[in-house]
């Protein structure tokens, strides 16, 4: 049994259930998933729910009595992960359970077939090899899709449709999240929607962000430009939207990532910017574990 600890928002959710998915589908075994965190978590500036039950996705809960099993006492948690970051090493560690967010390959390939996972994982290695069916599994129930369906529908299917997303929200509005996470500034997107116009000629961009008047009001640059604005659709619409353009100009956010990375053109441009978080080490190792053949990265700082 894999068990996999599901938190954070959409894309995040959508992420540990690939993770665990792949290991899942490696083993042979069933996939549970803990959902006690939505029923814990306090008011914070962001609000979470549970976003996986809108997707063709088979989602069993794990029970209590099945988490205790493999996973230690919170207080135990607690202890060893102070003692190995001491130390700098994991002298202690526990073959029913797992807390690293930065795994190799070799590492999670050898995890086992009875398991309780928890982190914060970047990038596609980890289920890169099952894309074709998160592709599948990351498609919305019917009775979710209609709008979005009918929004598909009635759109010119000859013209090559670009995505764009601009993340604001916590990056822009939390103190503490701001110190982390960088911006896209107005010029990552000119030169983002500059290079398709030189690479693939004309297009429509649809525009999601999570503060669209932010966006209506300062990318006076668009007049010009063949555009539509996406609005008054949930997030899960959106994402799933996302999936479906032909190239995507991306901001430093999983939200946006993830939908790019299942888009099933294969001759997508995906634009990223090149600078995710301030800290150097960090911004590194999300660039190395994210890029591949369809991205270009731009400097958007």
């Amino acid at each position: 049994m894999i068990i996999i600890k599901i938190m954070g928002g959409l894309a995040s959710q959508l992420h540990k259930y690939a993770v665990a998915k792949s290991l899942s589908l490696k083993y042979d075994t069933e996939l549970k998933l803990d959902l006690f965190w939505f029923d814990s978590i306090r008011k914070i500036d962001t609000s979470r729910e549970l976003k996986l039950s809108y997707f063709n996705l088979d989602i069993e809960n794990a029970s209590r009595k099945e988490i205790d099993r493999l996973r230690p006492k919170n207080i135990i948690c607690k202890i060893t992960n102070k003692i190995n970051r001491f130390l700098g090493k994991d002298l202690i560690s526990y073959k029913t359970y797992s807390n690293k967010s930065s795994m190799t390959i070799n590492y999670f390939n050898n995890l086992g077939n009875d398991l309780y996972l928890e982190g914060e994982w970047i990038g596609y290695k980890y289920f890169n090899n099952i894309k074709n069916i998160l592709q599948n599994d990351f498609t919305l129930k019917s009775e979710y899709a209609l709008r979005v369906n009918t929004f598909i529908q009635n759109i010119n299917t000859n013209i090559c449709y670009v995505s764009l997303h601009v993340r604001r929200g916590d990056f822009v509005h939390n103190k503490e999240t701001s110190k982390l996470h960088c911006t896209c500034d107005i010029v990552y997107y000119k030169k983002a929607i500059k290079y398709l116009e030189e690479t693939i000629g004309n297009f429509q961009i649809l525009i999601f962000s999570d503060d669209l008047e932010w966006v209506k009001n300062s990318f006076d640059f668009l007049e010009d430009i063949n555009h539509r604005y996406i609005e008054n659709f949930e997030d899960y619409e959106e994402f799933y939207l996302m999936t479906q353009c032909k190239h995507n100009i991306i901001a430093n956010s999983g939200f946006s990532w993830l939908s790019s990375w299942l888009n099933k053109n294969i001759n997508k441009i995906v634009i990223s910017p090149s600078k995710w978080v301030y800290d150097e080490n960090l911004n590194n190792y999300i660039i190395d574990n994210i890029k591949d053949e369809n991205i270009i990265f731009i400097e958007n700082l």
